[in-house]
């Protein structure tokens, strides 16, 4: 730039290459020191600005540069939320010294509450006595990890009638920071606040001093419900949930470990082993990365009953997790397996492509009754094909599996959720409420030519962000988790991105919304899965997750009413065979 200036002192310096020198990242402070220096009556508008404010490599530095040379600028409130969400209280304290009449939205407020400290908050409301101090700016207040404590002693000596309701009382319940501190400055003010599920839930996810929160509510609460979401909650706590836990069952010896709390306790990456375990575990604990084996060893210490350990058994299996079957093998009643759905066990060791399980469970002479009519007539040999299974195929010889009919094509979803209703065959869903995801009621038929797929038409999507995905799974899959998050599956979300339960979050997309029309297809050749938005296929991706009985599936997550309806059966937007419209 300075060999352009002093070849070209007539370059005409425009509002475009401001913007750039403002944005850049590397030596954006230089290059506007340069500008500025040789061109003093630049004028600085909103977009250099809100370049400036975007910054991430040194907007502070060119950001002090423009206010402390240019104190008329003119700063937009859009630039104003900008800095205060990205830069530290330095630039915040000089833009409000050298702008007090800056115009402040309700936003940049509860921004400033939320990441900068007292003296920052004192500032703003000395240049803006008249600002409106609402709910979401004592909320976030309140959630400042750092300061909320000093922030609210501030609001409620400056604003002693600030109304104190639900949302703010739960923030400072899962501040990780400081939460105790504010929760008791809270309760010291208005010891008449009433705590809540919600308020209660935050606390028992509180991964920074969820403990201490807790103590303090139920001191000073002590008719406190525990029911079973807040014990779930602390379950699936990764810093300190043991902590938590352990006070609960001090003060509520008599809570009842059910189901989804000793799942999310599996699931718990963090300290997932510290509580008691029953049926769903090894399925949770399959995706458990850092304590899977400790989840099963705490299972094998745990005096459960038969029926657990049959269940474990089929999971450990469709797993392929040889090391969890041994154990859980060892201990099981064998006859169970046998009289119990052995065609199902079998399958399951087929699907996870552990030798020794296979031949563990074929030792135990039992009789394959034909077809699993729960997976809609898959013979063993189909899933030995399927897997890519030939040891499988080979050892299945001699072992009868019913007759070579093609498996029926799903045609329907299956539910067990109140947030969930079916209709129109059960081929249109209504959700309202709790994360769920709902899954076909079979497989898609052996992959031995062709291209499976099924789309869903949006009647009602989420207004934003990842409230819809589609996609597909594998047979033991939790329907409390969405398809992306879970192993063995893989979704398209509906803000553009896509989620597969080997990978991260990867961009693949446009996102999609009400009257739209999403699919999902699987080249079973080319061991590829693609989407489709509108009848546009998208980019196909190579998964060996497809190496099993496959179901469709779609997820939900968030408040906002979804209505979809399934196409299983076409005619389709796209072309699954020409692959066209």
């Amino acid at each position: 730039m300075q060999v352009l200036l002093s070849t070209h002192p007539n370059i005409q310096i425009t509002e475009p290459i401001l913007t750039a020198a403002a944005g850049n990242s590397g030596n954006g402070k230089e290059v506007m020191e340069l500008l500025l220096s040789t061109h003093p009556d630049i004028q600085i508008t909103e977009p250099i600005v809100t370049a400036a404010a975007g910054n991430s490599g040194n907007g502070k530095e060119v950001m002090k540069l423009l206010l402390s040379t240019h104190p008329d600028i003119q700063i937009t409130e859009k630039a104003v939320a900008t800095i205060a969400q990205n830069f530290d209280g330095g630039i915040m304290k000089l833009l409000l010294s050298t702008h007090p009449g800056i115009q402040i939205t309700e936003k940049a407020v509860a921004t400033i509450a939320q990441n900068f400290d007292g003296g920052i908050m004192k500032l703003l409301l000395s240049t803006h006595p008249d600002i409106l101090i609402t709910e979401p700016i004592v909320t976030a207040a309140a959630r400042n990890s750092g300061n909320g404590k000093e922030l609210m002693e501030l609001l409620l000596s400056t604003h002693p009638n600030i109304q104190i309701t639900e949302p703010i009382v739960t923030a400072p319940a899962g501040n990780s920071g400081n939460g105790k501190e504010v929760m008791e400055l809270l309760l010291s003010t208005h010891p008449d606040i009433l705590i809540t599920e919600p308020i209660e839930m935050a606390a028992a996810g509180n991964s920074g001093n969820g403990k201490e929160v807790m103590e303090l509510l139920l001191s000073t609460h002590p008719d406190i419900q525990i029911i079973e979401p807040i014990v779930t909650a602390v379950a699936r706590n990764w810093r300190n949930g043991k902590e938590v836990m352990e006070l609960l069952l001090s003060t509520h010896p008599d809570i009842q470990m059910t189901e989804p709390i000793v799942t999310a306790a599996a699931g718990n990456s963090g300290n997932g082993k510290e509580v008691m375990i029953t049926e769903p575990i090894v399925t949770a604990a399959a995706c458990n990365r850092s304590m899977g084996n400790e989840v099963i060893e705490l299972l094998m210490a745990c005096d459960t009953n038969t029926r657990v350990h049959a269940s474990a058994v089929k999971a450990a299996a469709y797993f392929g997790r040889s090391y969890w079957f041994g154990k859980l093998f060892a201990k099981c009643n064998k006859v169970s397996i046998v009289n119990e759905q052995y065609q199902q066990y079998l399958g399951a060791a087929v699907e996870g492509g552990d030798q020794d399980i296979l031949k563990s469970l074929l030792d135990l002479g039992g009789q394959p009754s034909g077809a699993d009519s729960s997976t809609s007539y898959w013979t063993l040999s189909m899933v030995a094909a399927q897997s890519r299974n030939l040891w499988a195929l080979k050892q299945l010889g001699d072992v009868p599996h019913g007759a070579l009919n093609q498996p029926d094509p799903p045609t329907a979803w299956v539910n067990d959720y109140t947030s969930i209703e079916l209709e129109y065959d059960s081929r249109e869903i209504i959700y309202q409420g709790k994360r769920c995801s709902v899954i076909g009621n079979r497989p898609f038929p052996p992959g031995n030519l062709g291209v499976n797929y099924f789309e869903i038409s949006i009647r009602e999507g989420p207004r934003h962000g990842a409230g819809l995905n589609i996609g597909f799974c594998g047979g033991h899959f939790l329907q409390t988790e969405r398809p992306g998050y879970y192993i063995f599956s893989s979704a398209y979300f509906s803000n553009g991105y896509r989620k597969s339960g080997s990978g991260g979050w990867e961009k693949y997309g446009p996102n999609y919304a009400t009257n739209d029309v999403v699919g999902c297809g699987i080249d079973w050749e080319t061991e590829r899965y693609f989407f489709t938005l509108n009848g546009r296929k998208l980019e196909s991706i190579v998964s060996t997750d497809l190496r099993r009985r496959i179901y469709p599936v779609v997820g939900f997550s968030g408040r906002d009413r979804i209505y979809i309806r399934a196409n299983f059966g076409g005619p389709f937007k796209y072309d699954p065979v020409l692959g066209t419209l």
